[in-house]
């Protein structure tokens, strides 16, 4: 039992490094010589440059300032839901296909003056609460696989820890199924194909799947129900590290 403890740090240590491998955003910056300090706008300043009634049409990414004005997919300021005059770090680095390779060219005409000034995001928080519930959720089946072929633990302790896990096994599991569809809705002010939305549709399936097993008692039912959770997991690490996937693939 005692060299199972620190299987619980390694494996929270391990979703944190598979988070750090996803893209950071704060690392872009343009190319040198834009001259992003000619012009500094407020948030509030930001808003008068809609690219409506004569002005010009400016968008914030990550604290730059970009000219969208002569952009033709811009015209009027619109650009597939998307507004000029606004702070659009979070729609264009993490929303849209293209992220910021679609700013390359883009005149730069100053700075925002509240860059650096990071907004608390529900979403972000909510998936970090979603990892580790998925951990917890699956910790009975990795913890016995893991005494299966490491361990070999027989104590009671290790014993009545996994019956404990599976106990909240199912509560949590419907609890996080619900939290999953919420984070999307949050991240992305919208239901549209992602990778998230694929890992959350596979979670409500292997809910499912683990709902119709305890009815039936099928052991077909419980081993497709694992492969399914697995497939979950394989999806979770898309997501972090490649999250636009669906888009840049498929274009949807």
């Amino acid at each position: 039992m005692k060299r199972s403890l620190w299987i619980l740090p390694v494996i929270v240590l391990s979703f944190m490094l598979i988070a750090g491998c996803a893209p950071s955003n704060a690392a872009w910056e343009p190319s040198p010589g834009a001259g992003q300090d000619a012009l500094v706008l407020t948030t509030e300043e930001l808003a008068a440059y809609n690219g409506k009634d004569g002005m010009p049409a400016y968008i914030a990414v990550d604290g730059v300032l970009y000219d969208v004005s002569n952009v033709l997919q811009w015209a009027n300021g619109e650009h597939n839901g998307f507004s000029a005059g606004k702070d659009l770090t979070r729609e264009i680095m993490e929303i849209s296909p293209h992220g910021v390779s679609r700013l390359n060219g883009i005149p730069v005409v100053g700075s925002l003056l509240s860059a650096g000034r990071k907004s608390f995001s529900p979403y972000i928080l909510l998936g970090w609460i979603n990892l580790s519930l998925f951990a917890i959720v699956t910790s009975h089946l990795w913890l016995r696989f893991l005494n299966k072929h490491l361990f070999h633990s027989e104590k009671a302790r290790f014993k009545n820890f996994i019956k404990t896990l599976r106990q909240i096994h199912k509560p949590l599991g419907i609890v996080l199924v619900g939290l999953a569809f919420i984070h999307g809705f949050l991240a992305l002010g919208t239901i549209r194909p992602h990778t998230g939305l694929l890992a959350a549709a596979v979670l409500a399936a292997a809910a499912a799947l683990g709902a119709a097993y305890f009815f039936s008692k099928k052991k077909a039912l419980f081993a497709l129900h694992r492969w399914v959770v697995a497939a979950i997991a394989c999806l979770i690490v898309i997501h972090l590290v490649f999250p636009n996937a669906l888009s840049i693939l498929f274009g949807i």
